[in-house]
């Protein structure tokens, strides 16, 4: 059995929108209508610090300024800059991130992916042609009367 692989993310930078990305993700999906309203999430730490024992604060966070009011206040126009943004272009920020590292480990990494999603599509494929070989080879003529 393959372990647990998480990425290394290199940057702050990319941390930070990885933070808001996973914050901002239920939002988008239509899963909630206000950000404060999913509990899963550690938005409601970040941008109103609610205490979540789940979460440790990130250097970056930190960064965001020097009181946790200010840190607060930073992180949620930070969301609502992002927000904006995807009303002018939907595709912008949304991202499907399966790695995130050294850009020649993301690329194999990235090949690597497609490689096995693509041989899970040939696999389901195969599966679905035998069972409908299985179905039509099954069938007597007596079903087949009953059927129509």
């Amino acid at each position: 059995m393959d372990r647990f692989k998480s990425p290394k993310i290199q940057t702050f930078e990319i941390l930070t929108q990885v933070m808001l990305a996973h914050d901002i993700r239920p939002l988008e999906e239509g899963l909630i209508e206000n950000l404060e309203d999913f509990e899963w999430s550690s938005y409601r730490h970040y941008a109103y610090g609610i205490h979540d024992p789940l979460v440790t604060e990130p250097r970056c966070y930190k960064n965001l300024g020097k009181t946790p009011l200010d840190r607060q206040k930073a992180y949620r126009q930070l969301v609502c800059e992002i927000l904006a943004h995807d009303i002018q272009d939907p595709k912008k920020f949304k991202c499907w991130v399966y790695s995130i590292g050294d850009p020649l480990w993301v690329i194999k990494r990235s090949h690597e992916i497609r490689e096995k999603m693509k041989n899970i599509q040939r696999h389901k494929q195969k599966i679905l042609m035998m069972r409908r070989r299985k179905i039509t080879t099954n069938q007597t003529p007596l079903s087949i009367s009953r059927e129509q």
